[in-house]
């Protein structure tokens, strides 16, 4: 009898876990193609454009050369020929132009992930804080752009154990940021039952110029991460719960998760507008296709870019919120969105692994 009753609680268990994986997959999910104005690709890119930054004058960088989020064990092998780890420069102020590939003084693996941009307007230094998947290990690389001779100069490599699958990173001054943890594992053998047995095994760790500490442990599968833009407060999206978690920053650096937004979508990065406060999310539309088109150059992917408004009180923005989605397109104009930033009514819309959408926003959401 007591074999019968922990079969069925197994049964269950098992039949439940599948249900939530469907859903969370997006197999029975469908996309209709809308834009908000008049949308374009941006040249050259075609290999991925995975996040975007944009600086307060309108400058955007964008990573590029992203082989899969399993660190390039498992895409198709025609892409590795032809893929190459870049930063792109586009400039909403001249937006009929395409976007440029800078040039950087790196002599070594760069696979770019995530992004984070530091700004001093003060003296007009920018840093950008890139992710990079090296080979056998992560780290995160600080590089400050030249605007005189519009090029890229490395400033410093940090690693740490405690980057154990780097997804995404954000600054708090010149040389300290907050990054993702994806997961635990980096390579995909290991990789994909983590993700899906749902263990929580991601985490956000605090670099403070000289030493890395967890800050948020034992968390499923957090991706994009970004900070408001008084410091207050951090933002991560969990694409696999379908939420968005947002974090009250302690005077130590600390996290203390003050809402958990259940938007019901995959979203992989935010944007958090620095006048708004209006979040833009890069949303996986259908997970299952995203895992099919990153691994296959003749696949693509639904994609999908939204802007969430905080609809709350002063003393708590995020009791309330309405998500728009903005741009959806079934089209392949895009496949997989996975980050948007609105600058002066336009959107950039990056991908993992295709093209970069340039839109005009006519339609008011």
């Amino acid at each position: 009898m007591l074999f019968k009753i922990i079969a069925v609680v197994l049964f269950a268990v098992v039949c439940r876990h599948l249900l939530v994986l469907v859903d969370i997959l997006g197999f029975f999910r469908t996309v209709h193609t809308h834009w908000p104005g008049p949308c374009r690709n941006v040249g050259p890119i075609n290999t991925g454009s995975e996040q975007i930054i944009v600086t307060s004058d309108g400058l955007a960088f964008i990573t590029s050369g992203l082989l899969t989020e399993y660190r390039g064990d498992t895409v198709d092998p025609r892409m590795k020929t032809f893929v190459e780890g870049k930063i792109f420069l586009f400039n909403f102020s001249d937006p009929e132009k395409d976007a440029k590939a800078l040039e950087i003084d790196v002599k070594f693996d760069f696979m770019p992930h995530g992004m984070g941009l530091n700004e001093d307007q003060e003296n007009g230094e920018i840093r950008l804080f890139v992710v990079n998947h090296r080979q056998g290990e992560d780290t995160v690389e600080i590089i400050a752009y030249q605007r005189k001779t519009s090029t890229l100069k490395h400033v410093k490599t940090i690693r740490d154990p405690l980057f154990t699958s780097l997804n995404d990173v954000t600054p708090t001054g010149p040389n300290a940021f907050y990054a993702t943890n994806d997961g635990y594992f980096r390579n995909s053998t290991l990789r994909v039952p983590e993700l899906f047995l749902f263990l929580p095994w991601g985490s956000i760790v605090y670099f403070d110029g000289k030493m890395t500490r967890k800050v948020v442990d034992s968390v499923y599968e957090p991706n994009g991460i970004s900070m408001s833009s008084d410091g207050t407060t951090v933002v991560v999206c969990m694409a696999f719960q379908q939420s968005i978690h947002i974090y009250h920053r302690q005077g130590d650096n600390s996290l203390i998760l003050s809402r958990e937004l259940k938007v019901q979508m995959s979203c992989d990065n935010v944007f958090i507008h620095p006048k708004t406060g209006h979040l833009w999310l890069g949303v996986l539309a259908k997970p299952h296709t995203v895992i099919e088109s990153i691994g296959n150059i003749e696949k693509t992917s639904p994609a999908m870019a939204c802007r969430l408004e905080p609809r709350g009180p002063p003393t708590d923005v995020f009791q309330s919120f309405q998500v728009y989605e903005v741009f959806a397109d079934n089209t392949g104009l895009i496949s997989t969105s996975s980050s948007v930033v609105e600058y002066g009514d336009k959107l950039l819309i990056g991908s993992i692994s295709h093209k970069l959408v340039f839109c005009e926003m006519e339609t008011k959401y």
